[in-house]
């Protein structure tokens, strides 16, 4: 297993602070993705699979960097948190960080995306759905929270709500996941709806920060690496 020097800690810093690209980008810094990032910092050939990180770590971590955020400058500052407390993970039993992500993207994340969904859907009846099923999520995190996160959203078919539906319907599936592989998986699934729950949530006139779910997304990973004793 490499050692995670703190010059490597020093060279990703380098790599990220100029920007961060959606896609693998150029091996240079301020062109890269975050994955290809930490690849550089650690003198690898240019790619986005660096060895010194589990796979769900970094599938998560790619999900969440090819979003749209507002500037490669937002990406960047977000995600260099993320990208140094997943050095290392590579080898490591991932399953409690994983649990941990997918309760924080149902209680958390989710409710962004449908409470976004509600402020711009047209009627009142799926309005109050979309509201009370975040609030669900908000109480307990569960898939059950989710499923009913998904049928709201569904049911109120209407663009913005669609977007959550897909959302909550991939946390849904996470939260049903058993085998490890497939739990594995379902860690990072869930944010490949990343996009559309941001853009779900930008269709709030009310929203200050463009980039809310996504940040709030970065602070789930972070949170759950605290709990293992990562920083």
């Amino acid at each position: 297993m490499t050692q995670i020097t703190p010059e490597i800690r020093d060279r990703l810093t380098t790599a990220i602070t100029p920007g961060l690209v959606s896609g693998l980008g150029q091996p240079e810094p301020g062109q890269m993705c975050v994955e290809a990032a930490i690849c550089w910092s650690m003198g690898e050939s240019h790619g986005d699979r660096p060895t010194c990180v589990a796979a769900p770590d970094r599938d998560y971590a790619v999900a969440i960097n090819d979003s749209a955020w507002s500037s490669p400058a937002a990406r960047a500052q977000h995600m260099l948190p993320l990208a140094l407390a997943q050095l290392g993970t590579a080898g490591t039993d991932r399953a409690a960080w994983e649990a941990r992500v997918i309760e924080g993207t149902i209680r958390r994340v989710l409710p962004l995306s449908l409470r976004a969904a509600a402020w711009v859907h047209p009627d009142a009846t799926h309005q109050a759905a979309l509201v009370a099923a975040a609030d669900r999520c908000d109480a307990d995190g569960t898939r059950e929270a989710a499923r009913s996160a998904y049928n709201a959203s569904d049911a109120s078919a209407y663009a913005y709500a669609s977007d959550a539906s897909a959302y909550a319907y991939a946390a849904y599936a996470s939260a049903y996941a058993s085998d490890a592989s497939a739990y594995a998986y379902a860690a990072y699934a869930a944010y490949t709806y990343a996009y559309a729950a941001n853009a779900a949530y930008r269709a709030d006139a009310a929203a200050d920060d463009s980039d809310l779910v996504l940040t709030t997304a970065v602070s789930v990973a972070l949170d759950a690496y605290a709990a293992e004793g990562r920083s």
